[in-house]
């Protein structure tokens, strides 16, 4: 448990910040930044971080790394299980939303940056409380812009968690190396 510590602790702080914008959301432009901006940095040095790895021997070239798999299985497994879930459990998004619908529950932001988050906890543990406060930021700006109510963003937390833990779990992955394993192609 004391491994742990970094995204439980992580956790909390989405909980303080959700509890504080429960009371009132003040729609900051640095929100609108964070919310959009940063999320897609965030993506991109993750795919980075994951995909390339130095070798500790001078003069080497930088290598792909079997784990480059997981980002891309993080975001497709996104794409899959948010929408369905959106759909199964059709949840209003706050009354200011930018984005209106029943499509609020979970928080797709959260579930793609706390999987990410967990993968370069378990690749890179030096990076990881830089990359779990991002996360963090980013939960606290689909709060602040009234994207998501709390709870979705909560509960997106606790999804993509769930959906890093298993990408680490799984033997190459949840989703692509077994739908590439179909056409004949092997993932090492």
């Amino acid at each position: 448990m004391a491994t742990y510590w970094l995204p439980i602790s992580a956790g909390l702080a989405l909980l303080i910040a959700a509890l504080d914008v429960e009371r009132e959301a003040y729609n900051l432009p640095i929100g609108h930044s964070l919310s959009q901006l940063i999320y897609g940095g965030f993506l991109a040095l993750s795919l980075g971080l994951l995909c390339l790895q130095p070798s500790r021997a001078p003069k080497k070239p930088l290598r792909v790394q079997p784990s480059a798999w997981w980002w891309a299985d993080v975001i497709a497994c996104t794409y899959l299980i948010v929408p369905l879930m959106q759909w199964l459990i059709p949840a209003a998004r706050p009354e200011n939303s930018p984005i209106q619908g029943l499509n609020g529950f979970p928080s797709g932001h959260e579930v793609s940056t706390w999987a990410l988050s967990w993968l370069i906890f378990k690749t890179h543990p030096r990076l990881a409380p830089l990359w779990f406060g991002v996360t963090v930021l980013i939960g606290w700006a689909r709060m602040e812009t009234e994207a998501h109510y709390p709870c979705q963003v909560l509960s997106g937390a606790v999804l993509g968690v769930g959906l890093g833990w298993l990408q680490t779990r799984c033997n190459g992955g949840v989703l692509l190396p077994r739908s590439l394993a179909l056409f004949g192609w092997r993932v090492r």
